[in-house]
């Protein structure tokens, strides 16, 4: 019988966006069995979440302790550890990448480098910031050898084991999904409109490339069998504009900008328009709930090659939902859209994306894992204040006190 009793997400956030949505519906879903408390700002979205849906919420505030049994958090909020003590010696914690720069974060200047292999991102911290590399590779290891780090999929696992160069157990704890039942959706098949692929996540950074591709995928595939086909893009973002001015409409092909869609809408709106989605991270996730045919699409720093192959959701490996590309791309298996449009039974490439989504991201089964998880780590709050006491270098602490200054002014403007 579990020893868990309360748990803890740790997740201070004036915005939201898919690391905020994680947090509100694990807390729902565990707050059935256990007592669930979201740390946020006085006025943050989590704290939002939690007083219009019953979750305990505690203020973020330095120097207060928390009796909790479990805390979660992702691995970049490390440094928040260290000037704020809110838990006890015997509360146990698990760190939870979500995000594949999650671990790679806390380094300053890291943006510079994103982008490059990892070869040379560890060559980068080896030579300008050699201790606090080996040090915070040393905390890395102990982490992982208390069983106290997991990782929503191979993707965030590899990146950390690929940028301190360490072998890391390979614990998985895949993003949840709401909403979802046993009932199948079969394909619409609406004459009336042309064929819809569509894109679904924010219209931002990383994504971009990708978004581009998909679109020079479709014009050239209306072209060669000469048909009408439509690209809807569901998202918003900064980028957003410069999106639109590469995208237009051509004789065959009907681009369509969509904007956000509300949370309550959107199932609606995917099942009425759209025939096949393409996605990465957790939108792939809102298809394959409602037995849409759902391709993921890598994440490329670099126009995408362009012998790309597409992967079908129920054909990933170790849960991930698109691989960070640097360089030096291999074809792999995988389906051009031209074959997805010629050749795919897409009702049951649709019911395979459901079944894959009901049987590695249900919600209940993720939280299950959860406390699972939590049972077997070993990592309690008095190991983890040493280990940080020890371990954090003047370098990480300047590092704090900036980002609790940049904290700090925003407070104030809000």
């Amino acid at each position: 019988m579990s020893k868990i009793r309360s748990i803890a997400f740790y997740y201070p956030s004036y915005t939201l966006g898919g690391a905020e949505l994680l947090f509100c519906r694990m807390s729902l879903a565990l707050s059935k069995l256990y007592s669930v408390y979201l740390i946020d700002y006085k006025d943050g979205l989590l704290s939002n979440f939690a007083m219009n849906n019953g979750i305990n919420f505690i203020q973020y505030k330095e120097d207060d302790i928390l009796n909790v049994d479990l805390l979660v958090l992702p691995p970049n909020l490390m440094m928040d550890l260290y000037d704020n003590y809110f838990f006890s010696d015997n509360l146990k914690v698990l760190f939870w990448s979500i995000h594949p720069l999650n671990i790679e974060s806390v380094f300053p200047l890291h943006s510079l480098v994103v982008n490059k292999s990892y070869k040379s991102r560890r060559l980068f911290y080896k030579c300008l910031l050699p201790y606090s590399y080996d040090k915070f590779r040393k905390v890395v290891k102990i982490i992982d050898e208390c069983g106290a780090y997991i990782h929503m999929d191979y993707t965030n696992y590899s990146s950390a084991v690929n940028l301190f160069n360490l072998e890391l157990c390979k614990k998985y704890l895949p993003i949840p999904v709401i909403g979802l039942d046993n009932s199948i959706h079969k394909v619409r098949v609406n004459t009336k409109r042309r064929f819809c692929f569509a894109w679904l996540g924010r219209v931002a950074d990383l994504k971009v490339n990708s978004i581009l591709h998909i679109y020079n995928d479709l014009v050239n595939l209306s072209k060669a069998l000469n048909i009408d086909l439509h690209y809807v893009i569901v998202g918003n973002g900064p980028q957003l504009k410069d999106v639109i001015s590469k995208c237009t409409s051509t004789d065959r092909l009907l681009v369509e900008f969509i904007g956000e869609v509300a949370a309550a809408d959107l199932d609606n709106f995917l099942t009425e328009n759209v025939d096949v989605l393409i996605a990465m991270g957790t939108s792939v996730l809102e298809g394959g709930k409602l037995s849409i045919p759902t391709l993921i699409v890598d994440v490329f720093f670099d126009i995408v090659p362009s012998n790309y192959r597409y992967t079908w959701l129920y054909q990933t490996i170790d849960y991930s939902l698109g691989t960070y590309v640097y360089e030096n791309f291999i074809s792999r298996d995988g389906v051009t859209l031209r074959e997805v449009f010629e050749e795919a039974d897409l009702t049951l490439e649709g019911i395979k994306c459901k079944e894959y989504t009901l049987n590695s991201h249900d919600i209940d089964l993720i939280s299950k894992r959860l406390i699972d998880y939590s049972e077997l780590s070993n990592l309690y709050g008095i190991h983890l204040r040493n280990l940080i006491d020890r371990n954090f270098t003047i370098l990480f602490l300047m590092v704090r006190k900036v980002k609790l200054l940049l904290k700090k002014m925003y407070e104030k403007k809000h």
